[in-house]
């Protein structure tokens, strides 16, 4: 009997293959370039029909300004990137800067009184870089560096708050089609109205914190478009001294792996995704596996290196891999000079990497659970480092994140609401989301199941037009958009195919303009 046939990725390969020649010359280089053809396909039909691809249901959390006491002020350091509390951590009347929640990239607003007494006191807006409590002395402070630097070293018992401005969307996000808020875990979602940026503007919605109401948003609209780190430009590999270097000490298996790094800044709420554990043994979750709330592109994929034999113990593993990292922190001026730390600042710049690893062989070794394991061929989630670190090994203890693969970061598209909240809330947004790349044989596009033979089309017509074969590529794209016609008229609507739908011929409408004499009277005007 003939193998079954299925429109995976592999399905989707061989059927552009038989769409194109009758016998094709299917070599490795053939269908990885097919391959790409796939992903461009798949980001092309999600522009042209968004509606052939499944919905997903987004969770976000939203936070509420925080308000300290008068007595909880700030105070400049001798370091114009940082800002201290001038109540220590733990006094009765400091704000609590909870440690499980990372506060970078939130707004401080600073209260900066004017040196003319006839002038209104102004609030200034600064991003916060990171958080952290001084650990050295009998009273420790609260310290925030800053994304610019204070205009003076001087400026004393400064009233504060902290506010989040805008929220990011998704960064894979495509469409938009609604989004509720949860006031809490008991009511039922409640719709918000999406306004555009202008009718927001005139309803004075952007306006400054301290004018705006709080309580339960119910208006949502767009901001700007953010892109706040670049991509990291330089990373290697290397196997560590056969010598003095780390062993690998498992349990995942030995083989062939890439590396990739990006740079990330701040975390969202564990509540709203799914991180994996980072070691087999792991009980509670790690800042490791908390989503970011930016994250750059992916870096150039480091060079190749395998993890085999030890040349002494035939039987036992040899040495761990390290990688060369770049150093983030000095390249913000965020590091030291030399001779040690001289600045308060030092190495908290707030920017993190993370580590995406790709295993391309598993041998077999002792640790027989990591060689059985199931590998795709793609990234994953590996670790997170400060951005400091210029040097990571990678032992074999750490567990790639299986629900977390690499994606490509192009930017966030950021948006507010109105009122501001006045509690955590949840934000449920049902969206489109830009179609994950497909690695593997057995990945299956993530549309509806009519769709795939648009994509053949569509990769057909690219193929075509790649070996100059113009009218054959035109002759596809055409098959393509008759298909997306036809299919609009299934999945266009969510109503069943066999469920009549009324349907009105256009036609031109003759339009009468009367008015009303003294007596109320009807006439044609």
């Amino acid at each position: 009997m003939p193998a079954p046939f299925f429109y995976n990725r592999k399905g989707i390969i061989d059927a552009v293959f038989d769409q194109h020649d009758w016998a094709p010359s299917q070599s490795e280089s053939a269908q990885k370039k097919i391959g790409r053809f796939l992903d461009r396909a798949m980001n092309t039909m999600a522009e042209d029909a968004p509606y052939l691809f499944f919905e997903r249901e987004i969770r976000l959390a939203v936070h509420p300004d925080r308000f300290p006491s008068d007595q909880d002020t700030l105070t400049t350091t001798a370091d114009a990137w940082v800002l201290r509390t001038e109540l220590p951590a733990g006094a009765s009347a400091a704000l609590d800067w909870e440690s499980d929640r990372e506060w970078g990239g939130r707004y401080l607003m600073v209260l900066l009184p004017k040196a003319d007494p006839q002038d209104d006191d102004e609030w200034h807006s600064i991003r916060i870089r990171e958080v952290w409590q001084d650990t050295v002395g009998v009273d420790p402070f609260i310290f925030i560096s800053l994304e610019r630097p204070w205009r003076n070293t001087t400026d004393t018992a400064m009233k504060y708050r902290v506010v989040s401005n805008e929220y990011v969307l998704p960064d894979n996000l495509i469409e938009l089609h609604s989004a509720s808020v949860i006031e809490d875990n008991t009511s039922f979602p409640y719709p918000l109205a999406v306004i555009g940026q202008t009718q927001a503007e005139f309803a004075t919605f952007p306006n400054h914190s301290e004018l705006q109401a709080s309580g339960v948003p119910r208006v949502a609209y767009r901001r700007e478009y953010q892109q706040k780190l670049r991509a990291p430009t330089r990373l290697s590999a290397q196997i560590d001294d056969p010598d003095t270097g780390d062993a690998w000490l498992g349990p995942e298996a030995i083989g062939e792996f890439e590396y990739i790094i990006t740079y990330t800044w701040g975390k969202q709420e564990i509540w709203t995704h799914s991180p994996g554990p980072s070691e087999q043994d792991t009980l509670l979750p790690e800042i490791a596996r908390y989503e970011p709330y930016w994250e750059s592109a992916p870096s150039p994929v480091s060079n190749r290196v395998e993890v085999g034999f030890s040349p002494v113990v035939a039987t036992q593993p040899g040495k761990a891999v390290v990688l060369n990292l770049p150093n983030v922190d000095f390249t913000m001026g965020f590091d030291e000079k030399t001779g040690g730390p001289t600045t308060v600042r030092y190495h908290r710049a707030g920017i993190k990497k993370r580590i995406w690893r790709r295993r391309l062989s598993s041998q077999a070794s002792p640790f027989t659970p990591g060689s059985e394991a199931d590998y795709p061929d793609g990234f994953f989630l590996l670790d997170v480092v400060d951005g400091h670190t210029i040097s990571y090994t990678d032992n074999g203890t750490k567990t790639p994140d299986y629900n977390r693969m690499l994606r490509e970061v192009h930017g966030y598209q950021t948006f507010r609401l109105y009122p501001r909240p006045n509690k955590r809330m949840e934000l449920v947004l049902r969206a489109t989301l830009s179609p994950a790349p497909l690695v593997n044989d057995t990945d299956v596009p993530a549309v509806k199941k009519g769709a795939t033979e648009a994509l053949v089309h569509l990769v057909s017509s690219m193929l075509f037009d790649a070996e100059g074969e113009t009218a054959h590529a035109q002759r596809e794209e055409q098959k393509y958009e008759r298909t997306l016609h036809r299919l609009a008229k299934r999945y266009g609507d969510m109503r069943p195919a066999n469920r009549l739908r009324r349907r009105r011929t256009a036609r031109p409408q003759t339009r009468t303009w009367v008015r009303r004499d003294v007596a109320g009277v009807v006439k044609n005007a």
